[in-house]
């Protein structure tokens, strides 16, 4: 039988059973007992309704409401007596709803009905948000909104199906799982004071009540101890074991206590777009480590630090360098290293890989620094490629301790020079726990008795180095600058080698091939002897001890270019503008101070070694707080990447660079700060210098220069 056919008949059948019952009722017939209306619509719903008739279609709930609601409300009018109406409202609605409910039909039906409901509210909303570490607690409740379960409309049983119910659920076991991380890794990451500064630091390793940490190498850069404090409550003295400048790593040794340890976690698992924590003591602010949340922007290799770094937008701030960066399961997957803020920069932080840090520490914890996998330079370019360059040297001796002549042991190389390079290696003339010692340069020398003046360069045993200017042979000195070393030997008969450059105003120290500091020479800068010493400072003698050096050497340079300044005009076509020195050499220094324009597109830089045979080198800085080395040729303006990476320190408005190129190996210096060792292998010859510079804005201010320098031998 048709289904809409058996629906008609029944409510017909239906009509006529409650009109019927309504008309036989008479007030005078009151005991006769009233039919069982309910039991009789019951009978006629599953007389009208074959059992085997197919699946009715999704609105048969609401028709057959909708009919016995139309029924009751005609049979309600008449009705004189008031007790008899409640009776068959409250049988007829109770039997029907028993018979609807035992009906097999709708449960598979209204499903289908449903879905296209939910589809549109969880796909638009989550959208707007930029940071995914802020979205996943919002997340969650936005599925819950297409649940509402509306299919079986009339039915209240249908209200409490659990759709909702999953939503809190990983709202919650996130919110609990980071409070969770933070817990375990707080008691591990430690905080790391010392005259140098201070940071953060993480336990890796625990050997009953010995720890070591690893940190950043410019968070202990100098010292050979720090100050260890746990969890902000135990403090410990921490030795520094071993250090690497250039991927500026760093392993402390602490004992005794009871420690814990964070695991590493694996470089090759981590992907742009997962989430990341960062601990550490931002900003030296006293309480617990802070924490903040970010996610990988990127990962990649960076020639500066010669590794893999993590970028992320977690914030990073002073103080969290050296601290860890934790994936989501709480393993470290990177080392805080530096990060970048200002108006034209946000949440721009840098992590070394995990992959360094693990590949560091078998070398870092027996102090030497592992390897370098590229073929940049380890040390200082040599300056004395053979005898025929020297100004003077190589040359051995010894310096003969004589405290009672109050006087300083010294050895002159017999030259009178301003701008030089000159190394040597001293040998201790006992250990440091016998006796303090000191030695070093004495450079600019002049004069004799009170009129005597110049600038010594010192290290000592204390770990220790000085830039003074010496009035008079035995007059007071007068301290300029000071500072602690890293990689450096106070044994008895360990060595140390020094090298040193003047150029003009400023002077760079390297100690075993590590850069020390940017020195200030710019009080004496006339020409001058140059002197190997000891005992500068007091009771640093031993009477009969002998300090001996070798390879005491040196070479002159001298101004052959500036100080020049200027703008770097806009030319239609061309990109970049450029500032031509009258030098044409190999071998340089050069130096000059930039002005930035508005905005942060903008390249200056170096230009260097360029001849009409082949492209020359350039070396740049960007507004974008990235440095790159290139070959490049001015004349086309084509340029080959050789190797770039983020500098470690915020750009200022005007930023001094400093180049130097000695052979196949060069260093670039900005700010003071050792940028990198360049490898100049494919390029020895001589060229052009020149500084370059542009603006990619709307070219109405230009980058421009000021007190441009070249120095040549």
């Amino acid at each position: 039988m048709n289904t809409k056919k058996s629906l008609a008949l029944f409510l017909s059948a239906l009509a006529l059973m409650l009109a019927a019952a309504c008309a036989g009722e008479s007030p005078a017939a009151t005991p006769t007992p009233a039919p069982d209306l309910g039991a009789t619509v019951q009978a006629a719903v599953s007389a009208a309704l074959p059992t085997d008739m197919p699946t009715p279609p999704a609105d048969i709930n609401a028709t057959v409401g909708a009919g016995i609601a139309a029924t009751i409300a005609a049979e309600s009018t008449p009705t004189p007596t008031p007790q008899a109406s409640p009776d068959l409202d409250a049988t007829v609605e109770a039997r029907m709803a028993a018979t609807i409910a035992a009906m097999p039909t709708p449960t598979p039906t209204p499903t289908p009905t449903a879905t296209p409901v939910p589809t549109p509210v969880p796909t638009t909303t989550p959208t707007p948000t930029p940071v995914p570490t802020a979205t996943p607690t919002p997340t969650p409740s936005l599925t819950a909104t297409p649940a509402p379960t509306p299919t079986p409309t009339p039915a209240p049983t249908a209200t409490p199906r659990p759709t909702p119910t999953p939503t809190p659920v990983p709202t919650t076991t996130q919110a609990s799982s980071l409070r969770e991380i933070v817990k375990q890794a707080r008691p591990s990451v430690v905080r790391i004071e010392s005259q140098a500064g201070g940071g953060s630091g993480a336990v890796f390793e625990v050997n009953g009540q010995t720890a070591l940490i690893i940190t950043n190498h410019h968070v202990v850069e100098g010292v050979a101890e720090v100050t260890v404090t746990v969890n902000d409550s135990t403090t410990y003295r921490g030795t520094v074991m071993g250090t690497d400048a250039v991927r500026d790593l760093a392993v402390v040794k602490i004992c005794c206590g009871n420690f814990s340890k964070l695991p590493f976690g694996d470089a090759a698992s981590l992907e742009p777009g997962d989430e990341v924590i960062a601990i550490g003591y931002a900003l030296g602010l006293s309480g617990e480590a802070t924490i903040t949340r970010g996610i990988v922007s990127a990962v990649r290799y960076d020639d500066s630090h010669q590794s893999d770094v993590i970028q992320t937008d977690a914030a990073l701030n002073p103080g969290n360098s050296g601290g860890p960066l934790l994936s989501m399961s709480g393993r470290i997957m990177g080392i805080n290293t530096f990060g970048y803020a200002g108006p034209e920069v946000e949440s721009l932080g840098f992590a070394i890989s995990v992959k360094t840090v693990q590949e560091e520490i078998p070398s870092l914890r027996t102090g030497r620094p592992a390897a370098t996998p590229t073929p940049t330079p380890s040390g200082p370019p040599s300056t004395l490629p053979d005898s025929g360059e020297y100004s003077f040297g190589p040359i051995r001796g010894e310096l003969r301790h004589n405290p009672s002549d109050g006087s300083i042991e010294d050895e002159y190389a017999g030259v009178s020079l301003t701008d030089m390079i000159v190394t040597a290696t001293f040998t201790n003339p006992y250990s440091a726990a016998t006796n303090s010692w000191n030695y070093g340069f004495f450079i600019r020398g002049s004069g004799t008795g009170s009129s005597a003046r110049g600038i010594l360069v010192a290290v000592t045993s204390s770990r220790g180095w000085h830039t003074t200017r010496r009035q008079g042979r035995s007059s007071e000195i007068q301290t300029i600058a000071e500072g602690r070393l890293g990689n450096f030997d106070t044994g008895a008969g360990g060595s140390n080698s020094l090298w040193l450059a003047a150029f003009g105003k400023r002077g760079l120290l390297f100690v075993n091939n590590e850069f020390i500091s940017e020195l200030d020479l710019s009080s004496v800068t006339g020409p001058g002897d140059v002197a190997v010493f000891t005992g500068a400072f007091t009771d640093a003698e031993v009477a009969g001890a002998v300090t001996r050096f070798e390879d005491f050497a040196g070479r002159q340079f001298q101004k052959e270019y500036g100080p020049a300044s200027g703008t770097f005009g806009y030319e239609e076509g061309f990109t970049l503008s450029g500032h031509y020195s009258r030098a044409r050499t190999s071998d340089l220094a050069a130096e000059a101070t930039f002005i930035n324009p508005p905005g942060s597109d903008w390249i200056y830089g170096f230009g260097f070694r360029e001849s009409q045979s082949r492209p020359g080198e350039s070396i740049s800085v960007q507004g974008n707080i990235y440095w790159q080395h290139d070959t490049w040729h001015m004349g086309d303006h084509t340029s080959t990447y050789v190797a770039g990476g983020f500098l470690s320190s915020e750009l200022r408005s005007e930023n001094h660079l400093l180049l130097l190129a000695i052979g196949d190996a060069g260093m670039f210096f900005v700010n003071g700060e050792l940028v990198s060792r360049l490898d100049l292998s494919n390029n020895l010859d001589s060229g052009d210098v020149s500084v370059f510079g542009a603006s990619d804005s709307d070219y109405t201010v230009e980058p421009s220069f000021k007190n441009f320098n070249v120095w040549t031998p």
